[in-house]
């Protein structure tokens, strides 16, 4: 049985990542890609626009936080010169959790902390950490981008966490790479080197090899 097969089929050896408040109910799937006419007409420079539409949406089908985006393409990568060496990437590998400032995430099995890193820079992660497991003879890692820097702690590294203990802390626009406040929360079944990152955006040419290496989140969770 391959990964994705595995995780579909072991829901129950996985907890929510969020608090009790924020149930898998009270979340609003929405689409950022680059086919919704709303996104597209946003100035991305100041990415406070699209914090605005989210929490308009939110507001308007009285959800508590907004999440979404494995696959998705999406233009507003090319604000950053991070995503625009080669060919541009624009395809979402992971799910976002749009949920404001200081929030706190909970690790959804127990696993070891294996990288935590800062990735500085307009765009980029900010504040992560990469979590390593082992199920049923299944090996993968879980990254948490767009942390909070309290969140880091470099002597971490190598500690074992049980399932549901805060593995971290949402980040503001001054820490977390300038971006809303959110988790991009991605799945890794092998890592490609022992360099502490992985890409959260593909290009178009190689997005099916890391997707099919980024098993959807949803798979472990009751969202769609």
């Amino acid at each position: 049985m391959d990964l994705s097969g595995f995780l579909g089929g072991n829901k129950d050896q996985f907890q929510w990542l969020l608090d009790p408040v924020y149930g898998p109910g009270s979340g609003l799937k929405i689409d950022l890609g680059k086919n919704n006419p709303d996104i597209a007409s946003m100035d991305f420079y100041s990415m406070k626009e699209l914090e605005t539409y989210i929490l308009k949406l939110l507001r308007e089908h009285g959800k508590k936080f907004a999440y979404g985006g494995y696959g998705e393409s999406r233009e507003f990568y090319k604000r950053s010169p991070l995503f625009l060496q080669g060919e541009p990437r624009i395809i979402h590998l992971g799910t976002d959790f749009w949920l404001p400032a200081f929030t706190a995430i909970h690790l959804p099995c127990n696993g070891r902390i294996r990288y935590i890193t800062d990735h500085t820079g307009r765009g980029n992660y900010g504040p992560t950490i990469i979590t390593e497991h082992h199920l049923n003879r299944h090996s993968f890692f879980l990254l948490f981008g767009h942390l909070s820097r309290a969140s880091l702690d470099p002597e971490s590294r190598g500690i074992m966490k049980e399932q549901g203990e805060i593995i971290g802390y949402l980040g503001d626009y001054d820490e977390n790479g300038d971006w809303p406040p959110h988790l991009h929360f991605q799945i890794i079944h092998k890592l490609k080197d022992d360099s502490g990152d992985y890409p959260g955006v593909a290009a178009v040419h190689e997005s099916q090899s890391y997707l099919n290496n980024c098993p959807d989140p949803s798979l472990i969770f009751n969202i769609e």
